[in-house]
């Protein structure tokens, strides 16, 4: 999915967890056949930036993508999101993480 977001345009990804992605960091060492043959842009892999801090990854974005249900996902408030944000927003919630409210 992240290959994918980062082919249409600018990415910006959030984890708690980790402070870089290894595979997207060095696509040539990666296990397995390099995938950036499949995607364009995916040179800008290398520079993604992961943020742990969900505000300021929020701040500014145009669209939301709920890839995961861990526990840093599962108490998110809709209003807090629109409000770091600073605008409406979409909302792609792949496991029902928000409510319908």
């Amino acid at each position: 999915m992240v290959r994918k977001l980062v082919e249409m345009g600018e990415t910006v990804l959030h984890d708690p967890y980790p402070d870089q992605r290894w595979k997207f960091k060095n696509q040539e060492l990666y296990p397995g056949p390099s995938k950036k043959v499949f995607f364009r842009n995916q040179k800008k892999l290398a520079d993604l930036q992961v943020l742990k801090d969900p505000g300021k990854a929020l701040s500014g974005i145009d669209a939301l993508v709920l890839a995961v249900s861990n526990k840093d996902y599962l108490d998110l408030d809709p209003r807090d999101i629109v409000r770091s944000a600073g605008k409406p927003i979409e909302v792609i919630d792949c496991f029902g993480i928000l409510d319908d409210k």
